[in-house]
């Protein structure tokens, strides 16, 4: 039987960083079905904000972008789920063992409140 669980990857107020790699977050053994989720709110009027999930094998090599949000407008705030695919059409059903999110702010001025957070099913068993 499978029960969904919340995995927060990333949460920042007043990020002004260009680039920030999450920590690392080891998933649930069998974890399945990723879904992504974004919150951006308090973005200067420049600022845009790209995010995206990697997930890795070990945790330190290997890294693959999972799922990538779509780049937000400048000032603009998003609350966006999405889920992993291979192209058009085609779902990601299976995440290796650790992920993280990766955040890039643009823009002249950058300042943003950032949240990744993910939901996997658990497979016990």
């Amino acid at each position: 039987m499978a029960s969904t669980q919340r995995v927060q990857l990333y949460s920042a107020t007043a990020l002004t960083a260009t680039t920030t790699n999450g920590e690392r977050v080891g998933l649930p053994t069998r974890a399945r079905n990723p879904i992504g989720y974004l919150t951006v709110s308090g973005a200067n009027g420049a600022t845009t904000v790209a995010a995206k999930i990697q997930h890795s094998p070990d945790g330190t090599n290997g890294w693959t972008d999972l799922i990538t949000f779509t780049t937000t407008s400048a000032g603009a705030s998003a609350n966006e789920v999405i889920l992993p695919t291979l192209g058009v059409g085609v779902l990601i059903d299976r995440v290796l063992p650790h992920v993280r999110a990766v955040i890039v702010l643009g823009g002249a001025t950058k300042l943003a409140d950032v949240t990744v957070d993910m939901y996997v099913e658990n497979y016990s068993g």
